[in-house]
């Protein structure tokens, strides 16, 4: 059969990129040798966040024991496992509606395609030949040099008791943080000088404390080696059970006959999601991307421009989101960024401290950092360290996709009491403007 789009991989970026397609009228086919939704339904993001929040419900139990209730028990691990497999399964069932409903076909098995217009699929019935018009590869990523982080979230009632998480970007923070809620010994390593290098140094250092205070052994920003269990950190030598990988390199083994040019492992595309052959788009994780909702935007694109579109992506100003307790998140630029690019920047933060809202819900750590043009008065950044932050950063992508003005920010009234008046009372901090910020007294 011939289709007019052939997605080679179903999860984030794949689903998203046919059923635009589908939408736009078009005959579009779905090539996944897993799972529709891939490792990010299945085996990452959902299952990951279902069970941060179910282990940040300890610390919930404990805030209203403080209110007369008591608790007994303990936890249970099987129950927390099925669970998860139940909303993951929920989830699946419903992309799979979806999918038929806009009559997108699904075709199961690892799909080699040999030119621009033909894939080989390798499916449980054997070879099929599907040929397309045009062709995006989203592939997903590989864990290298270690258990994959996905792989240890499906064995939590299988763990051994020292485990090592090399990587300091979200997702490894969140399994390290995870692992050793459910009682692990856990030492999260990288070389790089903080975690979460890629935030703001102020979110960084509160989510890197919080997770010291859960009892994560925190090592960065030091030299190690990795031999059979042992790890040398700066000369010193941990033994552990299990090493965890947060290294991915791009899934291209299948596709690697296209000739696709590669920027380092990941493959090389331009905001429109072209890659270097004429009518071959690549989307998601392949090209180098963490996170599920840019792999959203980008099979949008992808499938757009594949049409006969002209859109393109803006990657700067994308939310960066951590979800352990409290949560963080970040986007635009960051304190450091702005000034290396010249700007002179005035600086607004507030505490949930002073928050009714994360009062009442017994949530008063973190703050709200804002980084404004001093010039101008246009915001470039909002970093977010605090409850529900990976909820209320859609203000701040509303506010710099706009390119709201500081002052746009203070004259709307936010509705109270909620956590999202922080990031008003950040703003009115940088002009000595805030409401609940003692004054200073010279």
């Amino acid at each position: 059969m011939i289709y007019d789009l052939c997605v080679i991989g179903g999860g984030p970026a794949g689903y998203h990129a046919a059923i635009r397609a589908s939408q736009l009228g078009v005959k579009a086919a779905v090539i996944e040798d897993f799972e529709v939704g891939g490792v990010c339904l299945n085996r990452g993001c959902i299952p990951s966040k279902f069970l941060i929040e179910s282990l940040k419900l300890i610390d919930r139990l404990s805030y209203i024991e403080k209110l007369g209730f008591k608790f007994s028990g303990r936890l249970d691990v099987d129950a927390l496992r099925i669970e998860a497999r139940e909303v993951v399964n929920k989830l699946n069932h419903g992309l799979k509606q979806v999918l038929e409903s806009y009559d997108v076909t699904v075709i199961k098995g690892v799909g080699k395609p040999y030119s621009p217009n033909h894939v080989k699929v390798q499916s449980p019935s054997g070879l099929v030949d599907v040929e397309c018009r045009r062709l995006i590869i989203a592939t997903g990523s590989k864990p290298i040099n270690g258990l994959g982080i996905d792989d240890v979230l499906l064995k939590i009632d299988n763990l051994p008791q020292r485990i090592a998480v090399i990587g300091g970007d979200a997702f490894s923070v969140e399994v390290a943080y995870i692992l050793r809620r459910l009682g692990r010994d856990v030492f999260l390593i990288d070389d790089k000088p903080r975690i979460l290098i890629d935030m703001d140094h102020d979110v960084s250092r509160h989510v890197q404390r919080w997770i010291a205070r859960s009892g994560v052994n925190v090592l960065v920003g030091g030299r190690f080696s990795i031999d059979d269990g042992r790890i040398k950190v700066n000369g010193e030598e941990i033994v552990v059970d299990t090493v965890v990988s947060g290294c991915r390199a791009a899934r291209i083994d299948e596709v690697k006959a296209l000739g696709l040019k590669l920027s380092e492992q990941w493959i090389e595309v331009n905001s429109r999601m072209e890659t270097n052959i004429n009518g071959v788009y690549a989307a998601g994780d392949v090209t180098g991307g963490r996170y599920a909702h840019v792999a959203f935007m980008e099979g949008i694109v992808a499938a757009e421009n594949a049409l006969g579109g002209n859109t393109s992506i803006d990657l700067e100003k994308i939310p960066k989101c951590i979800y352990v307790g409290p949560e963080a998140s970040s986007i635009g630029l960051t304190e450091e960024e702005a000034k290396l690019r010249g700007y002179e920047v005035v600086i607004g933060r507030t505490l949930f401290s002073a928050n009714g809202r994360a009062l009442t819900l017994g949530e008063g750590e973190g703050m709200v950092k804002v980084i404004i043009d001093s010039k101008y008065g246009e915001i470039l950044g909002i970093h977010i360290a605090g409850p529900r932050a990976t909820d209320i950063i859609g203000e701040a992508l509303v506010a710099l996709r706009l390119e709201a003005s500081s002052i746009e920010i203070m004259d709307l009234p936010h509705p109270h009491p909620t956590v999202t008046e922080a990031i008003r009372e950040a703003v009115m901090a940088a002009y000595k403007r805030a409401i609940h910020i003692p004054r200073v007294k010279l």
